[in-house]
């Protein structure tokens, strides 16, 4: 059984779709950590068959600690408010495939990001191991599936990071050894209006401060590092000019050649 973790704060309407996603899904329990205080989310909650935890948390690291806390599957993932289940097999392959393969630590896969102004865009891993870390974030998040005895060895999210505790954790799976198997499909159509993306900058600076604390801030991974921060301030330079004018244009362009 596969331990499908998520987190919300006052948004019921995207908590209510994402719910939607799971039903008649197999192998699952579903497990639904509230930290808001909306009367909307409390009452969607209210008689919701699966695990519900209604109480304020210290940010979004303790709302993914508490979730594998109460997780009771071989593995866990996070599916958080606003994010959509695309492949309704996937947590059944994930769950046979770790069940089979005790060697394999966790499973990740493509996904749809659902970028506000330029529409759907499909995200593949950037990478594979640790020299590919300065890149950013090597596996796609919403779409990991991780034994739930991994995340109890590495001990969880860290709460010193606000925004890229998934980089971080990421990072200390892949320094501790720990193996993944990629699944080349997309399983998860991500959120793009997310505190990552809102908060972009901050993120980035936050995978700098997890590289160096694990020593990983070295080499290829500096390089790979610097050139995210100076493609970054290139878009944010383009964006300060034409705004989304540019985006807008790649969008209609986007939907020509389909």
């Amino acid at each position: 059984m596969i331990s499908v973790v998520t987190i919300t704060f006052n948004n019921c309407h995207e908590l209510r779709e994402t719910l939607g996603t799971l039903e008649n899904v197999s192998n699952i329990e579903s497990i639904v950590i509230n930290g808001g205080s909306s009367q909307d989310s409390f009452d969607l909650l209210k008689f919701y068959i699966g695990t519900v935890v209604n109480e304020k948390d210290e940010g979004i690291s303790d709302a993914f600690n508490k979730g594998w806390k109460y997780s009771k599957g071989q593995a866990v993932a996070y599916l958080n408010s606003g994010d959509l289940l695309l492949d309704k097999e996937y947590y059944a392959w994930a769950d046979r495939f770790l069940l089979e393969n005790s060697d394999i630590d966790f499973v990740y896969s493509d996904i749809i990001f659902n970028d506000p102004i330029v529409g759907e865009l499909k995200m593949k891993p950037r990478g594979k191991n640790r020299n590919d870390l300065g890149k950013g974030m090597p596996f796609p998040h919403p779409s990991m599936v991780v034994r739930l005895e991994t995340i109890q060895k590495i001990g969880g999210f860290s709460k010193n990071f606000k925004i890229a505790m998934d980089f971080d954790f990421v990072v200390r799976l892949l320094v501790g050894g720990y193996r993944g198997v990629y699944y080349p499909h997309s399983t998860v159509k991500m959120d793009g209006c997310g505190i990552s993306t809102q908060r972009e900058y901050q993120g980035i600076q936050e995978c700098k401060k997890s590289l160096m604390q694990h020593g990983e801030f070295v080499g290829a991974v500096r390089l790979d590092y610097e050139a995210r921060v100076r493609n970054y301030r290139l878009r944010k330079g383009v964006h300060t000019i034409f705004g989304n004018t540019i985006l807008k244009a790649f969008k209609k362009l986007k939907k020509k050649l389909k």
